[in-house]
């Protein structure tokens, strides 16, 4: 309230509300520092330990020193895809770009297998507790960590090495009770070391050459599992006969980095012959949109050994026939023509190193 002195002299009285409002502000004011120094305290604080499933307490974090020699790959929690490769981990600068793209600075920091093979095994559980695996499929012909080229038996790979990964396969699937055709991932170190990737649940692209050399259909052994039948075979009845190879051919140019080539396709001859699968999703006419993945088809060959499944793949690419838009075609020959490759010597960097440029 106001009132007026006896010179005319204007005279304001606080009183007890506006006392009241100072001090409300004060302590929003208060409050409002404190929440933001809350915020970039827990932003920077060390993140505890992860907790591990199926452990009994929290798992152990060794520090990975700058000068330890060791490549790692350092990864932000929030990001699926495969990290940058650093041979000196610098933290704060790892740190800043996990903040930068997920408002998280917390990273894992992961051994980087370097010249590591992709190699999978195709595991199928039924209801009644049993796992078998079908043997191994080598996938380390890839680009964006996609898969180009696929193969079984898996060439080169040391007997104990594959007879470690079909156990690991089979343990992990009957682990967590695993019912229907899956696959377990992994990638295998030159010395022969290997280290899981992940689980798929599902038939993959490439589950055709697995059905090649063991002679099993996949999709119906899926089905008689998921209404409730038992498995028919033991693992002793499963064998790899002879070699597999699949290709999948895509609408992309792999001379710009694999882009994506959306068209009409003009014209499509696809293969046929004794040997030779083709799995197609297109025809002439048809249209390749930007809105889907640019798989045109995959071809798949068998043949008594490794070189007789190379060479009739590669006549089965030369005689496959796509006009209107750009494929890899000419690429996958390039790969099949390759000497490491011949010689089965592969490994997942090689198509983002160059090795197959014409």
């Amino acid at each position: 309230m106001a009132s007026y002195s006896g010179d005319g002299v204007r005279v304001v009285h606080d009183g007890g509300a506006g006392m009241v409002v100072r001090l409300l502000l004060v302590a929003a004011a208060l409050v409002a520092v404190a929440t933001a120094f809350l915020i970039v305290l827990l932003r920077y604080a060390p993140a505890p330990p992860p907790e591990v499933v199926g452990e009994t307490g929290p798992l152990a974090v060794a520090p990975v020193e700058p000068t330890s020699g060791v490549p790692a790959a350092r990864r932000a929690p929030a990001d699926p895809q495969a990290a940058p490769v650093v041979r000196a981990v610098d933290r704060i600068r790892a740190r800043r770009r996990a903040e930068a793209a997920f408002g998280n600075p917390a990273l894992y920091v992961e051994r980087y297998a370097e010249r590591a093979q992709h190699v999978e095994v195709q595991v199928l559980g039924d209801g009644q507790g049993t796992v078998l695996h079908l043997h191994e499929r080598e996938c380390s012909i890839q680009r964006r960590h996609q898969k180009l080229v696929e193969e079984s038996p898996a060439p080169g790979l040391p007997a104990a090495t594959k007879s470690g990964l079909t156990r690991a396969a089979v343990l992990g699937a009957a682990a967590i009770g695993y019912v229907n055709a899956g696959t377990m991932e992994f990638l295998v170190d030159p010395a022969g070391a290997f280290w899981f990737l992940e689980m798929n649940t599902r038939l993959q692209v490439e589950h055709p050459v697995t059905e090649d050399v063991t002679g099993l259909d996949l999709v119906i052994a899926q089905l008689q599992v998921a209404s409730g039948e038992p498995l028919r075979w033991r693992q002793d009845e499963i064998v790899q006969r002879g070699a597999a190879i699949e290709c999948r051919v895509y609408a992309e140019d792999p001379a710009k980095g694999f882009l994506p080539c959306p068209g009409t396709i003009s014209a499509l001859e696809v293969p046929e012959g004794e040997g030779i699968r083709v799995e197609c999703g297109v025809a002439a006419g048809g249209t390749v949109s930007v809105h889907y993945d640019p798989l045109l088809l995959k071809l798949v060959t068998r043949g008594a050994t490794r070189a007789d499944a190379i060479a009739r793949m590669d006549g089965a690419l030369q005689a496959c026939v796509v006009d209107g838009v750009k494929t890899t075609i000419p690429f996958l020959r390039c790969v099949l023509a390759h000497p490491d490759f011949r010689r089965g010597a592969v490994h997942t960097q090689m198509v983002e190193q160059g090795a197959f440029n014409a």
